[in-house]
């Protein structure tokens, strides 16, 4: 009974250092040549190459749309701010039109006053004051000619 577990260990060892070595070999070969040889390798020099070079042409095509986009932030700023100065000087208008209106409004008022004093006045009083305005433009006129 010795004998044959003897022989079974022995014969159970065996197997397992063949298969660790197998599977030792399949490991160390799939990062350089593929499993077991065959297939794409997984990190070959022309892999990782490959892979920074396509690494640098995302990079490159990022930076290009960041350049882009970058161009167009500009160009919507400068047309914010032409339309910020726009509204400004549209506002302004704005406010000078409403004071117009306000100062319209506050003439006519006077002028309405105005109109309403002249129809209260008699008329006898108005020929008195034309009459005292011709007598003193007179007295003006009459000072400037002998004057000078």
């Amino acid at each position: 009974m010795k004998k044959v577990r003897e022989r079974f260990k022995s014969t159970n060892v065996f197997p397992r250092v063949c298969l660790a070595l197998v599977a030792i070999i399949a490991v160390s070969g799939c990062a350089t040549n593929g499993f077991l040889g065959f297939g794409d390798p997984l990190t070959t020099s022309s892999y990782v190459d490959g892979a920074v070079a396509e690494s640098a042409q995302r990079i490159s095509a990022t930076e290009q749309e960041t350049e882009r986009i970058a161009r167009e932030f500009a160009a919507i700023k400068t047309d914010i701010e032409a339309l910020n100065t726009l509204k400004n000087e549209i506002e302004n208008i704005i406010a000078t039109i409403e004071q117009n209106k306000r100062e319209t409004a506050a003439l006519q008022s006077l002028a309405a006053r105005v109109g309403e004093r002249l129809e209260e006045m008699p008329t006898e009083m108005l020929r008195q004051l034309v009459q005292a305005l011709q007598t003193y433009l007179e007295m003006i006129e009459s000072e400037g000619t002998s004057g000078g």
